[in-house]
């Protein structure tokens, strides 16, 4: 045991070693300086693939994003942009930055508190060596480090789980009191203002709060608590009544429209992405071997090797390992029934329960090595420790890295800046044309004489009124037309029986009809990834990125500059990037066909140049995305 401190009157502590007294200090110094060193060289500074340019508007603008909403984000990063002094992608970029290191520095806390209930402090690799193994492991796992490196939901989520995993720790080890346990519910309630994949932790968080009540003695005392706990975790929740409140207002980005109670639980609940849980058998297993063969790259074979031990070790610690465990079995079976592309993050609190049981596994080793009195064998394990870990990040960084990339940016741009004045754009190009053209436009004011709709938008009544107060001439000419499939609409988003053949003719009614009714007094193009049959019978004319319906038979356009765009941080290893490339060949292919056989053969020439050197620097162009 320890030697007594001496404690001198004055009540300074000579003997205490610093590590003791200010251990959020050394954590800071051994996980949360070389993470922030990390985080900073790699992230982003510009707008990013998916939501980036949606949530980036919704922030600067105070608007509501998708399913889920996301109030707490939004608040947070309204925030973040009013103190960061610089661009308003740059500042939630950061944001995203600091959640994930918040993450990985109560990640090291959980590990702590739960080796030191478990082996005790004699020994200083349980009290920090394991600790820190384990954050810097949480902190470079790749999807949380890719979460890191630009603005999404994500980091702020996990966060969360870190959180609310610590407090699971205190209460599977026995160290927690009335205080953890409050703060557990009213976390609980924040992390669902969040994002909803917190109900993941939702049966081990039940399961917690059962196993503290157990020892509380008294009945009405523990009525009493139960109460504190959901009123509290109601107090924290209440952030979702932004939703309603701000959508009253007309904002420029209204997702949803959660005006009523009925939309409002709607977009909460994500209605919209039910179709996508738990869609069949082999789609779960597909999401479910997908992603422990991704494990080695995400987590290390370090992590995976040393979890066994750990579970080993902990065997006769039921309370723990049942949390973690439920927190493991429930975010596998849910993440695995959801069919999204951008699943890999679902996962990431079944990686921090292996990063954290690979930790005991660390404890485990370094205890039976003590046991041997072997320094040579703590000496080989710390050793191993540092390269394997040292060895994942460098392999993860070239994956990570973002620091340059601007080639979301660098495209919206493009295909802004070539559209003429007061165009019509039709484009279900979420990722590379529509979320980000809506920051350029909203908070950048970027052409705002161009209209883009996005098709699958039109599926849903709450993205009429918006288009409406973007563009107020856009949909008079087909409001009758608009109107009847609104009232079809409205049967399926109240789940009243509808007649989905006469909801899908309708549907398409409304995209033809906002296609062609402009057509001779605003120019009106569409992108290669939308229905060509959205012109009817006209005529298309390939331009340099999209359709002109009804255009000029052979307008004089230069190929678009590819060195320009990849120079501007592509990446062959994202697929989004891939696919924009893809498109940029189909439309120099429609381009070549149409001035060949106008007999403009000198003209295709350049065209073919663009072709010729897509299929050099950029291979997998060829054979990316769908065929139209």
């Amino acid at each position: 045991m320890p030697a007594t401190a001496q404690v001198e009157p004055g009540g300074s502590d000579r003997r205490t070693p610093l590590g003791a007294r200010f251990p959020l200090l050394l954590d800071f110094v051994a996980v949360g300086l070389p993470l922030g060193v990390l985080y900073a060289l790699t992230r982003s500074h510009d707008l990013g693939i998916i939501d980036s340019g949606e949530l980036a508007t919704v922030c600067a603008r105070l608007g509501i994003a998708h399913p889920t909403g996301y109030p707490l984000y939004t608040l947070l990063g309204r925030v973040a942009i009013l103190l960061w002094p610089g661009p308003p992608i740059d500042s939630l970029d950061l944001l995203s930055a600091a959640a994930a290191w918040l993450a990985a520095l109560l990640t090291v806390r959980a590990s702590r508190l739960l080796l030191v209930s478990v082996w005790g402090l004699e020994s200083r690799w349980i009290r920090w060596g394991a600790p820190w193994a384990v954050g810097l492991w949480f902190g470079t796992d790749r999807e949380l480090w890719q979460q890191a490196t630009g603005n999404e939901v994500y980091s702020l989520h996990l966060a969360g789980v870190a959180g609310l995993l610590l407090l699971l720790v205190a209460i599977g080890v026995r160290k927690a009191d009335g205080r953890t346990v409050l703060v557990l519910g009213y976390l609980t309630g924040v992390s669902f203002a969040h994002h909803l994949s917190a109900a993941f932790l939702l049966p081990a968080i039940v399961a917690g709060g059962f196993l503290w009540l157990a020892d509380v003695r008294g009945f009405s005392r523990r009525i009493g608590w139960v109460a504190a706990l959901g009123g509290l975790a109601l107090l924290a929740w209440s952030v979702n009544l932004y939703l309603p409140i701000r959508s009253a207002q007309d904002p420029v980005l209204d997702w949803g429209d959660p005006v009523t109670w009925a939309r409002f639980w709607r977009h909460y609940l994500a209605a919209q992405y039910r179709v996508w849980q738990f869609e069949s058998s082999a789609e779960f297993t597909t999401n479910l071997s997908g992603y422990l063969a991704s494990l080695p790259s995400r987590v290390s074979w370090a992590v995976l090797v040393l979890s066994i031990p750990g579970t080993w070790a902990l065997r006769r610690r039921g309370r723990i390992l049942s949390l973690l465990g439920l927190v493991l079995l429930t975010t596998l079976i849910w993440a695995s029934g959801y069919s999204i592309h951008d699943l890999a993050p679902y996962f990431l609190p079944v990686d921090l329960v292996l990063v954290l049981l690979a930790g005991a596994g660390v404890a485990a080793v370094t205890a039976w090595a003590s046991r041997r009195r072997s320094r040579l064998l703590g000496g080989i394990l710390a050793g191993l420790l540092i390269l394997t870990g040292g060895a994942h990040a460098a392999r993860q960084w070239s994956s990570v890295d973002r620091a340059n990339d601007h080639f979301i940016r660098t495209h919206a741009t493009m295909v802004l800046e070539s559209l003429p004045p007061r165009a019509i754009l039709l484009s279900a190009f979420w990722d590379a044309i529509v979320s980000p053209a809506l920051y350029l436009q909203e908070v950048e004011g970027m052409r705002p004489d161009v209209t883009i709709v996005d098709p699958e938008l039109l599926r849903r009544s709450w993205y009429f009124p918006q288009l409406r107060r973007a563009d107020s001439e856009l949909l008079g000419p087909v409001e009758p037309t608009i109107q009847a499939f609104l009232a079809d609409l409205a049967l399926f988003e109240e789940d009243r029986p509808y007649d989905p053949a006469q909801i899908e003719r309708n549907y398409r009614t409304v995209i033809q009809g906002i296609a062609l009714a402009h057509r001779a007094t605003r120019p009106t193009f569409y992108s290669p990834d939308v229905d060509p049959s959205c012109a009817g019978s006209l005529p298309v004319v390939p331009w340099s990125f999209v359709f002109a319906i009804a255009g000029e038979p052979q307008p004089e356009i230069p190929p678009p500059d590819l060195e320009a765009l990849l120079s501007r941080g592509f990446r062959a290893d994202d697929p989004i990037h891939l696919l924009v490339i893809a498109q940029w060949r189909r439309m120099a292919e429609n381009r070549v066909l149409l001035l060949e056989r106008a007999g403009r053969v000198d003209r295709a020439s350049p065209w073919r140049a663009l072709i010729q050197a897509i299929d050099t620097r950029v291979p997998g162009a060829r054979t990316a995305g769908p065929d139209r």
